[in-house]
């Protein structure tokens, strides 16, 4: 397959290019180059571009800190929150044994409430036979009244029937 002059004279451009690039880049990380730096190496439209990745604004507090400070403040920030979560462990605890301690309260209370049931239903049960009584006793007594006037308008007529007048 042959190749026209034009494409082999591209395809050269492109070798060249490349060359130049890796001497660049060669020359960068041997800090031959003046400034071997990232800017250096990359470019400067690179540089700019990489110094906001997430597309989020560095906090005040990150801010001129290097990853080993970060890393150091992230570790106090982990410690503090272990330590909330200790205080929160022991407050929950806390509310288990009260909330075991009113159970066993209730359970109390309810023995006491199922005691008084009991004992008012005996009451009101005595206090039932005891009405019964009563009207039992009230009937009788009022039924002796009646013989005793029987008896005295009984005893009337007879005196008036044997007195004659």
């Amino acid at each position: 397959m042959s190749m026209d002059e034009g494409e082999f004279e591209r395809r050269e451009r492109l070798i060249d290019g490349l060359n130049n690039k890796n001497t660049q880049i060669n020359d960068a990380f041997s800090g031959r180059e003046e400034g071997g730096n990232r800017q250096a190496l990359l470019g400067a439209e690179m540089v700019t571009a990489s110094t906001n990745v997430w597309g989020m604004e560095e906090d005040e507090r990150t801010r001129d800190l290097s990853f080993n400070e970060i890393k150091e403040q992230q570790l106090m920030a982990i410690q503090e929150q272990d330590k909330g979560l200790d205080t929160l462990h022991d407050v929950v605890v806390q509310q288990k044994h009260m909330a075991a301690n009113i159970g066993q309260e209730l359970d109390l209370q309810n023995e006491i409430i199922d005691d008084i049931v009991e004992h008012a239903d005996n009451t009101r049960e005595r206090l039932i036979k005891e009405t019964r009584h009563v009207a039992i006793v009230d009937r009788k007594s009022g039924e002796c009244c009646y013989w005793v006037i029987i008896v005295l308008l009984f005893i009337a007529i007879v005196v008036i029937a044997v007195i004659p007048s």
